[in-house]
């Protein structure tokens, strides 16, 4: 059933600042910035919008800036309506996030069943059997090359080839010991995390082309090692966080690692993240920490004291998002607090950083939608219990419920 538009919101500009009713078709007259009509109710929608914030209809409108409008403000406006766009049900329970890339949304399930959908409307453009269980993350490379492991075989696969039925679908394939954790996928490096009987980390370095290993490092553990995160696309050099403590600082591209911290202290390895050459985690006792890069070596200083018990954290380039038992705290990189909001007082479970505006996840499965320069939500939706990160890609947020049930929100 479609929403009802009302005939007044029609006529209302697009421009998150000005809000106030246009006079043009082509640009308003109160702010000057310039807007398409949508070809089925006939509302005012963002130059760069893939939805109707109206009526939700998909958009196919000439994406040129006219005059007197500012493409990149529509580029990077903060979604003001998170509409429900599909909804699908696979065959088996999905424990790895969604990957999108290029409109196109990939979905592994438990029983190693791959779904090729297309991230607009859902629609399932492939399917394929690998036969065996998925428990490790997979992931994803800019030439839509898949690499996925499945019981005791890593896989790297075409995904063009998937998509347009071609009799080579996998690039290669080589067998790998278990139990297989996170994969990332670092230039041209494939890294693989394994547990050892004596509950250290074996970390595989792979060459992507052919699946050799290259390389091979054993860490010392307590058996908890974080996923690990790039510093910085230009560079080869990674950053892992475990349970006990330890802070590692390794260089794929050679295969070393590079130094190593160890704070005494028990640290929460799901909230390791990073943004360009920083990256940033918590301790269980509240304080956030903040990793830096000087001539290849680690440098820790005390970030934040939260106060409280930290339950999720994200970062951009700029900014620091805290997420605690009752709300949310924004820094910027400087450690100095932009804002704070209690929210709805119930502790966020996820926090999700995107370039212009944030996204943060209450236990009661409330989805928010900040500007980073306001505390007040631009908008919020009801997504259940988020366990996997969602992904994001042409305008549209897909995430998966613990039913298994996978579900698509246009950002309008």
């Amino acid at each position: 059933m479609k929403p009802e538009v009302l005939q007044e919101d029609l006529q209302i500009c697009p421009n998150p600042t000005c809000n106030r009713e246009t006079g043009s078709e082509l640009f308003c007259n109160a702010c000057g910035e310039g807007f398409c009509r949508c070809s089925q109710c006939g509302a005012a929608v963002r130059l760069l919008a893939a939805y109707c914030r109206c009526c939700g209809y998909r958009l196919d409108l000439p994406r040129v800036c006219t005059e007197g409008s500012s493409l990149q403000a529509y580029r990077l406006a903060v979604p003001q309506q998170l509409r429900p766009l599909w909804s699908d049900t696979v065959s088996s329970e999905i424990h790895v996030a969604p990957l999108a890339l290029s409109g196109l949304l990939v979905l592994v399930d438990t029983q190693g069943k791959i779904y090729l959908k297309r991230i607009a409307d859902g629609k399932t453009l492939r399917t394929y059997d690998l036969q065996g269980s998925v428990a490790a993350c997979p992931a994803i490379d800019g030439n839509l090359r898949l690499f996925v492991a499945a019981d005791t075989m890593l896989y790297c696969i075409d995904l063009y080839g998937l998509l347009y039925g071609s009799v080579n679908e996998i690039i290669w394939k080589k067998q790998v010991l278990l139990p297989f954790k996170p994969i990332l996928i670092l230039l041209d490096k494939i890294l693989s995390i394994e547990a050892t009987a004596d509950r250290a980390a074996l970390l595989r370095i792979y060459r992507m082309g052919d699946a050799e290993q290259i390389a091979q490092l054993q860490v010392s553990t307590d058996g908890r090692v974080s996923k690990p995160v790039m510093l910085g696309a230009e560079n080869s050099l990674i950053v892992m966080i475990t349970a006990d403590g330890r802070i590692l600082l390794l260089d794929l591209q050679h295969g070393q690692l590079l130094d190593a911290e160890h704070l005494r202290k028990p640290l929460d390895i799901s909230t390791l993240t990073a943004a360009s050459s920083c990256f940033y985690f918590s301790s269980q006792d509240g304080q956030v920490w903040k990793g830096d890069l000087r001539e290849s070596k680690l440098e820790l200083q005390l970030f934040a004291e939260s106060g409280g018990v930290v339950s999720s954290l994200g970062s951009s380039d700029n900014y620091v998002a805290i997420g605690l038992g009752s709300g949310l705290v924004l820094l910027d990189r400087y450690a100095r607090t932009c804002w704070q909001t209690p929210l709805d007082g119930y502790p966020i479970s996820s926090v999700f950083c995107a370039e212009t505006f944030l996204m943060a996840v209450d236990n009661r499965g409330t989805l928010f939608v900040f500007d980073y320069g306001e505390s007040v939500p631009r908008s919020r939706a009801r997504v259940g219990n988020l366990v996997l990160t969602p992904a994001f890609s042409d305008f549209v947020l897909v995430y998966v419920e613990t039913s298994g049930t996978v579900r698509a929100l246009a950002c309008c």
